[in-house]
This record gives C-alpha cells, sequence and structure tokens, in this order.
C-alpha cells in the first residue's frame, strides 16, 4: 500500500469511547463517526459498513463491534478501514498496535485516521504519532486503568450498577443479577456537538424470555443456533445465559447453568424424532449464511493462493478444499 489516497473505492468505519467522559469532551461516538463520513465522502469512498463500542475500553480487544468489524473486513473486502485515530484501534501499547496493522496489512485493508487529517496508518508522519502516543499510553494507561478499577470498586460496594448491560436474560435470572445489569427499556442520551449539533444514541433494551419458553421449543426439537435465529440473538449471546456465564466480571451472578438439561432434552428430542417444520425456515436461513461464509473463506483461500502464498491448511480444511498448497482451484 501506498500513502496516496484510492477514490472511489469502499470503506468500514469503526469508532469507540471508553467513558461518558470522554464523550463529553467532543470525541463521542457521533463525533468520529461523523468525521469519518465527511472523509470518505470527501475521498468518494463508499461506507458498506459502521461498527462502534460505546463504554469499551481501548485496553483489550474483547469488544463486541471490534469483532464485527473484522468480520466485516474478511467478508466485505473493503479497502479502507477508516478509524478517527489510533487509539480508537487499541491503547494496549505499541506492540499489540503494530500486531493489529499488520493484521490488517494482510486482509489489504488500508488504515485511515480521519481525525488526523486522513493520514494513512502507513504514512511516515502516522508512524510517528503512533510511536509517541502508544509510548505514552504504555506509561499512563496503566495509572488511569488502575483508578478505574478503584472508581469500580467503590461503586460496586456502593451497591451500585457498573457494568454494561446483557444482552439476553432468562427471566428467572433477574432477581439473581446486580440492579441495572437488565436494561428494560431503550435507552435513550442526548447530548450536543461541538458544532450544536443535538446528538441522540440509543442502547437497546435487554431481550428477556423465560426458561419454560426456551425449554419448550428445545422438547420440540429446536437447537440454540435455531432459537436465537427465532428470537433475533446471536447465537453466543444465547449460549452464554443457557449455561449461566455473565460478561459481569466484577459482579459475579449466581445463575444456574442450564447447558446439562438443554443436552439431555435435546437429545430426547432427536432419539424420539421429534422435529418441528415450524424450524425448517429458521435452519434455512442458518445454512444459507453458512453457505455464504464457507464461500467467502474459499474465495479469499484461492486468492491467497493465486498470489503465491502458501495459503493456510486449517483454512483449506474448513472450507473444504483438497487440503493442497499452492494450487489454485
Amino acid at each position: 500500500m501506498t500513502d496516496s489516497i484510492r477514490k472511489g473505492r469502499t470503506a468500514v468505519i469503526y469508532a469507540r469511547v471508553s467513558t461518558k467522559g470522554q464523550a463529553d469532551t467532543g470525541t463521542s461516538i457521533e463525533t468520529q463517526l461523523k468525521v469519518c463520513r465527511k472523509w470518505c465522502e470527501h475521498e468518494g469512498v463508499e461506507v458498506i459498513g459502521e461498527f462502534h463500542d460505546d463504554g469499551v475500553s481501548g485496553t483489550t480487544t474483547d469488544r463486541d463491534a471490534f469483532s464485527s468489524m473484522f468480520g466485516a473486513i474478511i467478508s466485505k473486502k473493503p479497502f479502507y478501514l477508516v478509524v478517527y485515530d489510533s487509539d480508537r484501534l487499541t491503547r494496549e501499547g505499541p506492540g499489540e498496535l503494530e500486531n493489529l496493522k499488520a493484521i490488517l496489512e494482510k486482509l489489504r485493508v488500508e488504515t485511515i485516521y480521519a481525525g488526523m487529517g486522513g493520514l494513512s496508518a502507513n504514512s511516515t508522519a502516522a508512524k510517528v504519532m503512533d510511536t509517541y502516543k502508544s509510548a505514552s499510553d504504555s506509561l499512563f494507561v496503566p495509572l488511569q486503568k488502575k483508578k478505574s478499577q478503584e472508581s469500580v470498586d467503590r461503586l460496586i460496594t456502593e451497591g451500585k450498577h457498573v457494568s454494561r448491560s446483557a444482552g439476553f436474560v432468562f427471566e428467572e435470572d433477574i432477581p439473581l443479577m446486580p440492579k441495572g445489569r437488565v436494561l428494560l427499556e431503550d435507552r435513550v442520551r442526548e447530548k450536543k456537538d461541538p458544532d450544536g449539533t443535538v446528538v441522540r444514541t440509543i442502547t437497546k433494551a435487554t431481550v428477556i424470555a423465560s426458561e419454560k419458553d426456551f425449554f419448550a421449543l428445545v422438547d420440540r426439537g429446536a437447537s440454540i443456533e435455531v432459537i436465537a435465529e427465532m428470537w433475533g440473538l446471536g447465537r453466543h449471546c444465547l449460549t452464554e445465559a443457557v449455561k449461566g456465564k455473565s460478561r459481569c466480571v466484577r459482579e459475579r451472578c449466581p445463575i444456574p447453568d442450564r447447558y446439562p438439561e438443554y443436552v439431555r432434552r435435546l437429545k430426547a428430542a432427536k432419539d424420539a424424532g421429534i422435529c418441528d417444520p415450524v424450524f425448517e425456515p429458521y435452519r434455512n436461513s442458518i445454512r444459507k449464511r453458512a453457505s455464504k461464509e464457507r464461500a467467502q473463506c474459499r474465495a479469499r483461500a484461492t486468492e491467497r493462493r493465486a498470489d503465491g502464498n502458501k495459503g493456510s491448511e486449517s483454512l483449506g480444511k474448513a472450507v473444504g478444499d483438497n487440503g493442497k498448497k499452492g494450487v489454485v482451484q
């Protein structure tokens, strides 16, 4: 890649803030998105995806939208990843930043820092800035993280909820969870950008269903994947709830593990030959999505082999080719 901008191409945008205070100082999610969109519009670049993590630290890569962003890069193959600055990607220090940049290079994506005048992450100026910012982060972020943890501990001892709300819960588990862990209604926040524009952000309410309804579907032959498709959930989100797991790391919730019961009852339904036809449209939807993902993986593997790279043996097995390296199908 070069420092020059390639016009008329596609891009995905990623934004992140870790605290409400950061959002109030002018780098809100909407501010970042606006700057990134403006760069894309000015350069004639089509935006094919936008992702943002609200209230998630840059000292971890365990971020929902961050993972989705990489999934979009792999499947949609954009030419650019547009972010406000390098801090939006990570604040774990120079090693992690260089690792992420290397991964993006392998995926043939050029990273653009829209908040720094549209600098390419590969430009000399951006590399100098990244080195300085990463060095600063390695010194100051641990101190900030320690203060944040102390603040979280204090709030918990005061009985205040400080974690992200759950995406899905069983209604029977709500009394077992800290107050505020479940968001009963969509949460709307408004703030003014520096230019006076009122920005509204909406956090979707937690999806709630009963354990009884879940197992009623299992007894009719529905797997977790099918039920998640029916309820409009991510499979992992429902799986975590069934297994009694929680992202609420600092506020442990005594949620029961229903997974063994789920496995037993699903097996009993299959052994009895129970297969409700009402689930078939959802199974077809899952199959089509899986087929599309396999085709995209196969195309990516073939593309890499055509470039003279060896390709990945594990990837080849996953997509069902003959496993031979360096061969264009």
